[in-house]
């Protein structure tokens, strides 16, 4: 005789599946496997850290940060000379959020629209809005720290800013002032000006291998193990990406020469060169100011359909991105749910979670706060820098 499979193996098939087909075409998905000739895909998985608390939807990490002192020497007493261990917090939350498609399963209105099978399409499109919505996340918390789910009760964060913005080129990074603001009025007058000679702002060679220096020596961010080899992601506007296949000095025709190039990760394509995985993100950001003293970010959400419109002037945001350069706080993964009404007619389908995503940047002994003096040497974030590019 037949057997039928029970609900709740189906269940989890289907949600199995959702994981599969949400995590897709996106740069920052997780991968597996080693940067070689033969598998052509990057371990880049350890760019999020999973924290899996099913329990509490707020988690307290911490770093122990390295010794500073100068020690003692010759007839120097160690005693008075102590210098303290020194650790920084962060404080993770998880928000609930989802999206559901109501559909029927018989009647006039179910006959017609199953002409055209629109119905079996509900789960497939709430999956690939579940990936959209979460690489969207993603490059909200690597902006403002904390993935906008987290505003809403009860959470109730509100969004700040990496510590470590750059305009590529630059020869250092943007000032942080003595406050908050002066922070926000110092990346505006950044994007003020790449908007006002973009071109100054291209990627080439020289200026890959000058934001490889100062993330080294400067920012001391932490590599990824890639391959074996110690690397960081280089995450490039589909317009800078463009500009590396030019002719001409400091184009990819330059880069081919020096690593392997002209890989294919995960379907997107991607070559290496010195110490970074180099990919063109086709979801990329946006920063934009109206005259530099205000600052606002716009994002692909599903459907590429961007957040909000750009103001007056406009750079395009790429990242490099290091070992852990976000958390994920994670109560419930990606799961699929069925509501039936009116006799069994009606079935909505919606697809929900509880996980939200916060930048890895820490402060001394009291976690991250928006509005903190950024100006503080305790800001420590060695996992992430935010690059403003030209937008042509």
């Amino acid at each position: 005789m037949a057997y039928e499979i029970p609900l709740a193996l189906q269940k989890k098939a289907v949600e199995a599946k959702l994981r599969e087909e949400a995590l897709i075409a996106d740069p920052l998905s997780n991968f597996t496997g080693s940067f070689d000739g033969s598998t052509k895909k990057a371990p880049i998985d350890s760019v999020t850290i999973t924290v899996n608390s099913p329990d509490t939807t707020r988690f307290t990490v911490g770093v122990r940060r390295a010794l500073i002192g100068t020690g003692v020497e010759g007839r120097q007493s160690a005693k008075g000379n102590e210098e303290d261990l020194r650790t920084s917090e962060l404080d993770l939350y998880a928000n609930s959020w989802g999206h559901s498609v109501p559909t029927e399963t018989y009647g006039v209105d179910y006959v017609r629209q199953n002409a055209i099978k629109i119905y079996k399409a509900a789960q497939p499109e709430l999956s690939r809005w579940g990936g959209q919505m979460i690489g969207m996340k993603k490059r909200q918390a690597l902006n403002e720290v904390y993935s906008y789910e987290q505003k809403a009760d009860p959470v109730g964060r509100e969004p700040a800013l990496n510590g470590n913005f750059y305009a590529m080129g630059s020869t250092g990074f943007v000032t942080r002032g003595t406050t908050y603001a002066d922070y926000v009025d110092n990346i505006g007058a950044a994007v003020a000006a790449v908007d006002t000679t973009p071109a100054s702002y291209d990627t080439d060679i020289n200026n890959i291998n000058l934001l490889a220096e100062l993330a080294q020596t400067v920012k001391q961010i932490e590599p990824l193990t890639i391959g074996g080899d110690e690397c960081y992601l280089l995450l490039l506007p589909m317009n800078q990406w463009r500009k590396l296949y030019n002719t001409g000095a400091g184009s990819y025709t330059d880069l081919a020469k020096y690593d392997n190039s002209g890989k294919i990760i995960n379907g997107m394509q991607a070559f290496k060169y010195s110490n970074m995985i180099i990919m063109g993100d086709p979801r990329s950001s946006t920063a934009s100011t109206t005259a530099g003293s205000d600052l606002q970010f716009s994002y692909k959400g599903p459907g590429n359909v961007a957040t909000a419109a750009n103001l007056a002037k406009t750079a395009n945001v790429g990242y490099l991105l290091g070992k852990g350069a976000l958390y994920e706080m994670k109560n419930e993964d990606l799961h699929f749910e069925e509501d039936v009404d009116n006799y069994g007619r009606d079935r909505g389908i919606g697809m929900f979670c509880t996980k939200s995503y916060t930048l890895t940047q820490f402060l001394d002994g009291t976690g991250f706060v928006s509005g903190t003096d950024y100006s503080s040497t305790d800001l420590y974030n060695r996992n992430s820098i935010v690059i403003l590019f030209g937008n042509v």
